[in-house]
């Protein structure tokens, strides 16, 4: 599930309703941690007791965005974290892309929610 960082109210009960269904059906949910819907979906499907993987764009000991430690601790207590790059490497928008494809790579479906600010 990906969708915008700077979403709507909308954007977040869409993320988090169908984080909600998934987790209640035994399906992984699989986003990027970023902010907004990435971040929603995550939390939702750990609050009804779901997996979760979370792609990210940077070294697997790094957190980004920082806010984000304590659901990146969840997500490797209850699902895992899943990175490219070696420990220590810092994110960088070009890292962002092949992020964004191994994450579709790995799914069987896509949900895109896009409600942005």
């Amino acid at each position: 599930m990906v969708g915008s960082r700077r979403c709507t109210a909308y954007g977040k009960q869409v993320a988090a309703e169908a984080a909600t269904f998934l987790a209640d059906q035994g399906i992984t949910v699989v986003s990027g941690l970023a902010k907004g819907i990435d971040s929603y979906a995550h939390t939702a499907c750990l609050k009804k007791g779901g997996y979760t993987l979370a792609f990210i764009a940077n070294g697997p000991d790094i957190c980004c965005p920082a806010e984000h430690r304590l659901l990146m601790d969840q997500i490797i207590e209850h699902g895992a974290i899943l990175s490219p790059y070696l420990p220590s490497t810092r994110p960088r928008q070009e890292y962002f892309p092949l992020r964004n494809r191994l994450l579709s790579a790995w799914v069987d479906q896509l949900l895109c929610s896009i409600s942005c600010l």
